[in-house]
């Protein structure tokens, strides 16, 4: 045979299954543009120039190898689809006088033009939209500098992913040859019309996920803490994916088999052929449905967190410098807390000889390890911070209610026998009274969003009516030495605020200058600033790509599934519609479908986040979000945009199953 009849061949092909290919090649060329853009951004002299530290490139780096990672297994799954749709076509050829050289060379062409579609998309389209990408997460960084011309075309980029779409497609291309070495040509006709038998019921299988699933529901909903939250969630997700796979793959057919022995439901016409029809398939179906209901709470989860916490990054700045600089002590380790007054308002003498300062805050607090009991008594630390029958290790802040009055602008009043208390991320509020320094404190409760955000442990916050009380907690709330084998007192955090009048700053010299003279630091606001947009910038730019990689696949499983219920079930509506079966039935039956194929990962999706909120909700104190009604917020905004973007997906893959059972 000709080589240019099978050239042909393969080109024809790929045309009649545009409905198959068309979809399969956007997605792959989308997701390996989204690919060229981050390789592109981690090569690209502006993004290194820009920023001082690794943080962003480090960012950039993880998501490029999940996204690689999940890029590659999306193009497998999907040519394995592909394949199965064509395996009676494969027969056919065979059939028909075809030798199996002849099949492969068809392969080639095939996967050599699909590489080269794809290859075209990824690089000119990830080139294009690379810009945009470019100007959003500089923009995300507050850096106003970028422009078009600072992202210019990176050959090495292109090489590079044009390079892992051909080692991808070459693999596809062997693991073809080697189905067809597999299969005889009856098989491969045979396989697109064989019947599979009724799947049964495994009680074992349903009982380990529903026991699975539970215990993952229970260890996000039990964990309190930063560090347990951080060793369990790994148990968690790992158990609740265990459940969702068992329940979908047994609990989805023993929840059919139920409908079915339920003779007055079952017997009605739409729910004779949903019935019917998904419990013959699910056992495949539901492994993809487990899939893509991870995939939706994965999403979900992902992009509401980036959001919190990017929304709460100015109050957090506000929270750690309440002026717009901050003058501190070199030596952090100086015993002598009263020297270290004096030399900071010696150093803001000098800067006000230059400049006009205004709004100074002179503020001691001490920040020291220390353990709370469960009766409520704050104890001193014990030397192995593991040992916990003292109580629950936390980290200690203590500062008088002057100090927090003038940094908060409040007006509380404490007299000798009553303390404030709040936390960050434990729940004090069970306490009527706390124990400090062997003494009894009654309790007010403080509102925890006023406290500060740069601590991303479990944090107590205790404000004292007095600096004598502040004195005696620093004497004896000691941390222990592990240099010195010896408890020793913690030296109080004293750090001095300051504006400057009618819009002044001081310059990058004068900041030098200052603190070699005086031996002080002083940070900027801007500093801070531009260093927690850099971090939080990138961090939400790299959520919404992750995102929209974890969204791309998902609308690609789910178009496949349609895509593949209506192929296997097009000969069956076609003998129905034949002998009389009216075209709102077959309706009726797709809308009692897509609620399997649909409705239900999603539903499950959502449910596996509303679960994960306790823990999640914990583990954003790493980053010192406390403020969790704005968690909440971005959680329910980030699910209903989601829902709505599922809904439409589920408007187009209906109508193209429709139009397929119907033999179009």
């Amino acid at each position: 045979m000709k080589y240019s009849i099978l050239r042909r061949l393969s080109f024809k092909s790929i045309l009649n299954r545009k409905n198959i290919y068309g979809p399969y090649l956007l997605a792959i060329g989308f997701l390996f543009s989204l690919e060229y853009i981050l390789l592109s951004l981690l090569n690209n002299n502006y993004v290194r120039e820009n920023n001082d530290n690794d943080t962003l490139m480090t960012l950039l780096s993880m998501a490029l190898f999940f996204i690689t990672l999940m890029n590659i297994i999306i193009a497998l799954y999907g040519s394995r689809f592909v394949s199965k749709i064509r395996r009676q076509e494969f027969g056919l050829y065979t059939v028909l006088g075809m030798e199996n050289k002849h099949i492969r060379y068809m392969f080639l062409v095939e996967y050599l033009l699909c590489w080269l579609i794809t290859s075209a998309i990824s690089v000119l389209f990830g080139f294009g939209l690379g810009k945009f990408m470019f100007i959003i997460l500089n923009r995300m960084m507050h850096d106003t500098g970028a422009t078009f011309m600072s992202y210019p075309f990176d050959l090495q980029t292109a090489i590079l992913t044009v390079s892992i779409l051909f080692a991808i497609f070459i693999t596809i291309f062997i693991l073809d040859n080697y189905r067809l070495i597999r299969y005889k040509p009856a098989e491969l006709l045979s396989q697109a019309n064989a019947s599979e038998r009724e799947p049964r019921v495994r009680i074992l299988i349903t009982l380990f996920g529903l026991v699975t699933l539970g215990l993952g529901y229970y260890v996000a909903l039990t964990s309190q803490g930063v560090i347990q939250s951080m060793l369990k969630i790994f148990i968690a997700v790992l158990l609740v994916v265990m459940g969702t796979y068992c329940l979908f793959v047994t609990g989805s057919i023993l929840v059919l088999k139920l409908l079915k022995k339920n003779n007055d439901y079952y017997y009605q016409a739409h729910h004779f052929l949903t019935i019917s029809g998904m419990l013959y398939r699910m056992k495949a179906n539901a492994v993809s449905l487990a899939t893509i209901a991870i995939l939706c709470s994965g999403i979900i989860l992902t992009l509401s967190a980036t959001v919190a916490l990017y929304s709460s990054m100015q109050s957090q700045i506000n929270s750690v410098l309440p002026r717009q600089y901050e003058l501190a002590p070199n030596n952090m380790n100086q015993s002598n807390d009263q020297q270290t007054i004096q030399d900071l308002r010696s150093g803001l003498n000098g800067i006000k000889q230059k400049k006009s300062v205004t709004n100074s805050l002179l503020l001691q607090q001490l920040s020291t390890p220390a353990s709370l009991t469960s009766n409520g008594t704050l104890q001193r630390l014990s030397k192995n911070v593991r040992d916990t029958t003292k109580g629950r290790p936390i980290y200690l802040l203590v500062q008088t209610v002057n100090d927090f009055n003038r940094l908060t602008h409040k007006h509380y009043q404490l007299n000798d026998q009553t303390v404030m208390i709040g936390s960050n991320l434990i729940n004090v509020s069970k306490y009527k009274h706390l124990g400090i320094v062997n003494k009894q404190y009654k309790l007010k409760q403080v509102d925890t969003s006023i406290l500060t955000a740069k601590y991303g442990i479990e944090v107590i916050s205790i404000i004292v009516p007095n600096q004598q009380l502040l004195l005696k907690t620093q004497e004896h709330y000691q941390s222990y030495n592990m240099n010195t084998k010896k408890f020793v007192k913690t030296p109080l955090d004293i750090n001095l605020y300051f504006d400057l009048k009618d819009g002044q700053q001081l310059t990058n010299k004068q900041i030098k200058t200052f603190q070699t003279k005086y031996g002080q630091t002083i940070t900027t606001k801007k500093s801070v600033q531009q260093m927690e947009y850099h971090l939080y910038g990138g961090l939400l730019f790299i959520g919404m790509l992750v995102s929209l990689v974890l969204f791309v696949i998902t609308i690609l499983m789910l178009y496949f599934k349609q895509i593949s219920e209506g192929y296997a079930d097009r000969k069956n509506y076609q003998i129905m519609q034949q002998v009389g079966l009216p075209k709102e039935l077959i309706k009726k039956t797709i809308h009692s479908q897509i609620v399997w194929l649909f409705v239900l990962p999603l539903i499950v999706g959502l449910i596996h986040v509303l679960f994960a909120t306790n823990i999640m909700s914990q583990l954003m104190g790493i980053v010192g979000i406390t403020n969790m009604h704005l968690y909440f917020i971005s959680y329910v905004i980030v699910g209903i945009v989601f829902t709505l973007l599922y809904l439409i997906v589920y408007l187009i893959t209906s109508s193209k199953y429709y139009h397929l059972i119907n033999g179009n």
